[in-house]
């Protein structure tokens, strides 16, 4: 998987990649979380919808920065 920074996201759309930097802020909202990721380059905001993904895969979204090991 291709590793990349927050200003090169915009050249990788629609592909998998790794981003590599740490959890800024954090919120919910029952069935959606906003996850704001920042490296050195900036900062990028992820949404995760309870009924777009898998109960796996948002349930893992929660725990983010909560764990040391995910």
């Amino acid at each position: 998987m291709t590793s990349v920074t927050v200003s090169q996201l915009k050249q990788h759309v629609d592909q998998e990649v790794e981003l590599k930097g740490w959890l800024y802020n954090r919120r919910g909202s029952g069935k959606l979380l906003f996850l704001q990721f920042r490296d050195g380059t900036g900062v990028v905001q992820v949404v995760v919808s309870k009924k777009e993904v898998p109960e796996e895969v948002f349930e893992t979204a929660k725990r983010i920065g909560y764990e040391s090991s995910i």
